[in-house]
């Protein structure tokens, strides 16, 4: 017997019946889910319903699976995936022969009915990409990828809470969110991140670049000149005025007072003049100190700065006595 001619009638044969067995345990596991989403679905329990149903009409797609699906989209408030639904439906039914369209007991009646209903309830958005878009960017609408022909173009959506996506080439990801009530016509311009946190082409501000640039010791020595001379200004300021308070209070005694001899009623006087005078010399020592160290850090700034040598030696010592305060110093 010559093989030749049978030998492809074989091959064909094997071909044909390896899916048969997954066939059939998908309708079957179809037919199971089918019957829990509708059960479901009569007993109000849609969250748990529609994705039942969903699976079914993916493992074996009849129509009345889908019909049914359209039916609890609609429930859910999915109006937008519920008129879809009915449409895929409606577009299956006029593909049918003349007996599987008696078998759907007049369920295109119903979805076209159910569609009209629902049309007025379904919102649209529509998106559109700033002018300064560059060519490429991508812009998904929850996740899922809108070309350039879906941008300005009213979009049905179903009603709720959504998230747009948009990223230029080689940036960042930008989610940009937004909701939607039923029947509503919005109009959202997308937001765009031409560059990530952080990225060589990103330039800080002059500001930002100045302090940066700036060495540690150098701030640190800005910072003790203007404390030096703020507590100096201080100083010299407390020590004018309670030097003042002492002199007037000096004059007051010496005009009760006669060849160097005080009453005895004016030693309270005399107490609190010394003490205004001890007060003034130590306000004008502080001060002069903090003129000091200001004036040394502002020398040793302006040094660094034009690069000059540093000063071999700097010491500044106050120097006080009865009725004067000063510096000593050497540079």
């Amino acid at each position: 017997m010559n093989p030749r001619w049978w030998l492809p009638l074989v091959a064909f044969a094997c071909a044909s019946a390896i899916p048969l067995p997954a066939v059939a345990q998908d309708a079957a596991a179809a037919a199971a889910l089918y019957e829990r989403g509708l059960a479901d679905m009569l007993a109000g329990k849609l969250s748990s319903a529609c994705p039942a149903l969903a699976e079914s009409y993916r493992l074996d797609p009849l129509p009345g699976a889908l019909f049914t699906l359209a039916e609890c989209e609609g429930k859910v408030g999915r109006f937008a995936t519920a008129v879809a639904r009915y449409e895929e439906y409606l577009a299956t039914y006029a593909r049918l022969s003349a007996k599987e369209k008696a078998g759907q007991k007049g369920r295109n009646k119903l979805a076209e009915t159910a569609r009209r209903k629902l049309l007025p309830s379904v919102p649209t958005v529509t998106i559109q990409l700033p002018a300064s878009a560059p060519e490429g960017t991508r812009v998904l609408r929850d996740g899922v990828l809108l070309n350039a022909p879906a941008l300005g173009v009213p979009l049905p959506i179903d009603p709720g809470d959504h998230v747009l996506t948009t990223q230029v080439p080689d940036g960042p990801e930008h989610e940009q969110r937004f909701s939607i009530a039923a029947g509503a016509k919005q109009e959202i311009l997308l937001e765009l991140v031409m560059s990530k946190p952080g990225d060589a082409g990103a330039k800080p501000s002059k500001a930002s670049a100045e302090v940066s640039a700036e060495p540690p010791r150098q701030a640190h020595s800005r910072w003790l000149t203007y404390v030096g001379f703020g507590l100096g200004g201080a100083g010299v300021i407390a020590g004018a005025v309670t030097g003042a308070i002492s002199w007037s209070k000096t004059s007051d005694i010496k005009d009760a007072c006669a060849a160097n001899q005080c009453p005895e009623s004016r030693s309270a006087d005399i107490d609190s003049a010394q003490t205004w005078a001890t007060v003034s010399n130590v306000s004008f020592i502080v001060g002069a100190a903090g003129i000091g160290v200001g004036i040394v850090s502002l020398l040793t700034r302006s040094s660094k700065t034009a690069d000059a040598p540093q000063p071999a030696a700097v010491s500044v010592v106050p120097s006080f006595g009865p009725g004067y305060a000063g510096l000593q110093g050497r540079f």
